[in-house]
């Protein structure tokens, strides 16, 4: 799925115009229809939460020269009580997840996780446990989406995550 023993060279692309403007750049950008069918999964069931893989393909910024992600879709996990039960459900299908992704998406990268629910949360250690053990390039991001807030991203940065709002791409 992931060859950790080669570093792939991002390539240089502008970042997308997202549809809102934020303070700082985001380190995601993800298309408005996969939010949309994110956010419709992870309030499904009032008692968990959805959670899956994000695909895409990673970039740098020519001006600033950071790294950013670009989300083209996803390959849906299931439904979790908690990241935990993520984490322990991705030790047992690693391999399985990676088939997926190069069999449904071709020359995309597994870029992050998402975890989406029907009500507020907060992310703490046992998405962070997450996170390091199957996302640890730096560029690699996690999706925070919640029913009724715009979906953030997280990265890990000096034992904690930092969190943005994603950029959002509509389509013309």
């Amino acid at each position: 799925m992931c060859d950790t023993r080669r570093v792939i060279e991002p390539l240089v692309k502008p970042r997308p115009v997202p549809s809102a403007q934020a303070d700082q750049p985001p380190f995601a950008y993800l298309w408005q229809d996969v939010l949309e069918e994110l956010r419709f999964s992870g309030t499904w069931r009032s008692d968990q939460v959805g959670a899956g893989l994000l695909v895409g393909h990673h970039y740098r910024d020519p001006e600033t020269n950071e790294s950013y992600v670009e989300i083209d879709g996803f390959i849906a996990g299931a439904h979790f009580p908690d990241a935990s039960s993520f984490s322990r459900h991705l030790r047992q299908e690693w391999r399985a997840a990676g088939a997926a992704v190069r069999g449904q998406f071709g020359d995309a990268e597994l870029v992050g996780w998402y975890m989406a629910g029907p009500r507020p949360m907060n992310a703490g250690q046992a998405e962070f446990v997450l996170h390091n053990t199957f996302f640890s390039h730096p560029w690699q991001v996690g999706l925070w989406v919640e029913p009724d807030d715009t979906a953030h991203t997280l990265t890990a940065t000096g034992g904690q995550f930092v969190r943005r709002p994603a950029g959002l791409i509509t389509a013309p």
